[in-house]
């Protein structure tokens, strides 16, 4: 009979193992999640220094939008990571509504819609779901392993406790019946001791009496009055 597994990391991870390996932020295969999570941040501090290389602007012009937005989400990037690492949910939430403010921001105000502003806002919003995605898994599966846990854990609670219920009970039966008889019909409580049926009794009041006794241990009545 195999033994019933009772380890709630475990559970989580199995509940885990449900859902692709870039979302996970716990477990196992969580480095491949944490390699998607800075990707997508990287991805977000490059957009605009490709897009100033590629419309031909000079270096120092593409190195200090490098240098600008590698600061900026830096700051996020690793805010965002400590609130999903210690599970600061509150916290996490407001950096992902001010990630989105800016380039949404940006396109209502001046009315721009320029490869930057849209990809800005496109990686923005993939990373917020991405983001949002693994949270509510996270606490989906661990949410489902504890409630596996309890169910397994009160089972094998009952299971020992039925099987050491059954083991007294057989252990009960077992002993046998060692309850002494009296030395007279009904007991005797002057006297603790306990012997075989008595060969002689008390001529006064009938009850028996020890091998050795010179008087009766109820009445008092002394043998040699019996003998008289």
């Amino acid at each position: 009979m195999t033994d019933v597994i009772l380890d709630r990391e475990l559970f989580f991870q199995q509940e885990l193992n449900r859902f692709p390996a870039i979302l996970h932020v716990d477990g196992e295969k969580k480095r491949i999640g944490y390699i998607t999570f800075f990707a997508l941040h990287i991805a977000c501090v490059l957009v605009l220094p490709i897009y100033s290389w590629m419309s031909g602007e000079s270096s120092e012009t593409t190195l200090f939008y490098l240098y600008v937005m590698a600061f900026v989400f830096s700051l996020l990037t690793f805010f965002r990571y400590y609130c999903i690492k210690n599970k600061f949910n509150t916290y996490l939430f407001i950096s992902l509504v001010t990630g989105l403010y800016f380039p949404i921001r940006t396109m209502i105000i001046f009315g721009q819609r320029n490869f930057v502003d849209m990809s800005s806002l496109v990686l923005s919003f993939l990373t917020t779901a991405w983001i949002i995605l693994t949270v509510y898994i996270r606490g989906k599966c661990m949410s489902a392993a504890c409630e596996r846990y309890k169910v397994v854990s009160n089972f094998e609670t009952e299971k020992n406790r039925r099987r050491t219920f059954d083991r007294r009970r057989k252990t009960e039966d077992k002993i046998p019946d060692l309850t002494p008889s009296f030395l007279d019909d009904e007991p005797n409580w002057n006297t603790k001791t306990v012997m075989r049926k008595p060969k002689r009794f008390c001529q006064k009041c009938g009850f028996g009496l020890l091998e050795g006794e010179t008087e009766c241990h109820v009445c008092g009545t002394k043998t040699d009055d019996m003998n008289n």
